[in-house]
């Protein structure tokens, strides 16, 4: 069975204030980086938004742990100083 040649759309850019999208091909060498960084700096926000993720549900699976454990009666030295 032939694979179907899908053709490959050119790699555009889109300005957030105007809307405008530009053929990354037919840009200066100066703007072709700036499309580079804009994109690698838009890579990096979104895995640091994911890596937010995951600490915060194993920061909340510690607390909820360490709640059940104070709560629960297992830490029977713990000294209450003050409650909410």
């Amino acid at each position: 069975m032939a694979k179907k040649n899908k053709k490959e759309e050119p790699l555009t850019i889109t300005l957030p204030n105007s809307g405008k999208s530009y053929k990354v091909d037919a840009l200066s060498d100066e703007n072709k980086m700036l499309v580079n960084h804009a994109m690698d700096t838009t890579n990096k926000i979104n895995n640091l938004e994911f890596q937010k993720e995951q600490i915060l549900y194993g920061h909340n699976a510690v607390m909820k742990k360490l709640e059940e454990n104070l709560e629960g009666g297992g830490e029977t030295d713990a000294e209450i100083v003050q409650e909410e």
